[in-house]
């Protein structure tokens, strides 16, 4: 008896370490026409409690020859790291969105987990009429539809005093776009930090 209890014991704290020592999560969709099943590391998160936040987003789709062109990879890849670097040294939090206006759910998802960046948010489907790429083409962040693209922002959440963190945005302001794989290529983000606000 003593020697099940231990061994149920062991048991325990083994399934418990591999639980919280796991680096991947999964996503899976399921429908009629095919599976979907996602393993992929997890995005960094920022840990401070800042009412700024830097976002990258980023608008593709599976069908684009120049989204699925690993030199787009390597770029984006590279700014997320940047924009992640600065965010950290002035202690804001970094938060990246991948959006996919593909119609079909599950390949805007393969496309968007596909990259090398880590999402901390994805949204795919419903083509121009995605949510997010609505918000993020029309009204105060006008831009054409087209892919590929980067939106780089600025949001100031709402200061409740301490009591509790904000989910609300107070303000969202466009440091920089860039439209088509050469501007992203030429990303200049020494102009993006300039246009940040303190």
């Amino acid at each position: 008896m003593k020697h099940w209890i231990i061994s149920f014991i062991l048991f325990v704290i083994i399934v418990t370490l591999v639980f919280f020592l796991r680096t991947n999560y999964n996503v899976h969709i399921f429908n009629n026409d095919q599976d979907l099943i996602v393993t992929k590391k997890e995005s960094f998160l920022s840990s401070y409690k800042s009412l700024n936040e830097i976002v990258l987003i980023y608008i593709g789709s599976s069908t684009c020859v120049y989204c699925n062109s690993p030199s787009l990879d390597s770029i984006l890849t590279d700014i997320s790291y940047k924009l992640e670097d600065f965010s950290i040294s002035n202690k804001f939090n970094f938060n990246k969105i991948g959006v996919s206006q593909d119609l079909n759910l599950n390949e805007g998802i393969k496309h968007l987990v596909s990259l090398n960046i880590s999402f901390n948010e994805i949204a795919a489907g419903n083509r121009w009429r995605n949510t997010l790429i609505e918000k993020y083409t029309n009204n105060e962040f006008q831009a054409s539809l087209s892919t590929p693209q980067i939106l780089i922002t600025h949001r100031v959440y709402v200061d409740t005093i301490g009591v509790q963190v904000s989910n609300q945005i107070n303000q969202e302001k466009v440091l920089g776009r860039y439209v088509g794989l050469e501007l992203i290529r030429n990303t200049d983000l020494d102009k993006v930090f300039r246009n940040i606000e303190r």
